[in-house]
């Protein structure tokens, strides 16, 4: 049975979200990242692959990016390389506490040379490798550092993550404030429409009322005519 599609791979290829694979939203808040989906576009049918409804869209600018699953994705990928350096970084240690250095028998690793990319002892760092000719650190320094920085970037992403919540719950509450006054609105224009049509039945009623009136007017008019032209006697 396939597994799961993670919340930060694209649905359509199945790649973890990057800088070159940005994850975009349809309208029916389903996300691709940007080649699968101008890759849809190219051939001429942009349709999602999850729920199938289709969408309109002339190249890959008109589908928004989704900054606030980038940021999810961001932090998902800082927890997986504080987790890979967590676990290095014990075993690193036992290393250090256990390994010996390859030049001083009896000395044990410490520190790393960045300058030359390997770990080293005291003693190294008294000749070959000097704090004078090269950057030493200490290894349970720069793993704490490492741990420090991965924290704070995950907290300013958290922090951007509330504000980004915020401000869509806010937009949320203007939409649906903004929904109920165009609802009124049309209410108050479909009872004006009622009475319009009310009035306009009452007008035509009596102007056919009138039409009517008037028409009874005009036949008992001759009527009147008639008779009175029947009973007049000619003069002799």
């Amino acid at each position: 049975m396939a597994s799961a599609i993670k919340p930060i791979e694209c649905g359509i290829c199945l790649e973890e979200y990057n800088q070159t694979r940005r994850p975009r939203t349809l309208h029916c808040a389903h996300n691709f990242c940007g080649p699968c989906l101008q890759k849809s576009i190219v051939q001429g049918g942009l349709k999602c692959s999850i729920c199938r409804k289709s969408h309109a869209a002339a190249t890959i600018e008109d589908i928004p990016i989704n900054s606030d699953l980038e940021k999810i994705v961001q932090m998902w990928s800082l927890m997986a390389v504080n987790t890979v350096r967590t676990d290095v970084s014990s075993n690193d240690e036992d290393d250090f506490n256990n390994g010996k250095c390859s030049r001083h028998k009896n000395s044990l690793l410490y520190f790393q040379c960045k300058t030359h990319g390997i770990y080293v002892c005291r003693e190294c760092t008294v000749i070959e490798h000097s704090p004078s000719k090269c950057k030493i650190v200490e290894i349970k320094q720069e793993v704490n550092k490492t741990k420090e920085d991965t924290l704070k970037k995950a907290q300013k992403i958290i922090v951007d993550l509330g504000k980004s919540t915020t401000k869509l719950e806010s937009i949320i509450v203007m939409k649906k404030e903004s929904i109920t006054n165009k609802k009124g609105k049309i209410e108050d224009l479909l009872k004006e429409i009622d009475e319009d049509c009310r009035v306009r039945d009452q007008a035509q009623d009596i102007l056919e009322n009138k039409s009517i009136t008037r028409t009874l007017q005009d036949s008992i008019e001759r009527l009147q005519s008639a008779t009175t032209h029947k009973t007049i006697k000619p003069r002799m």
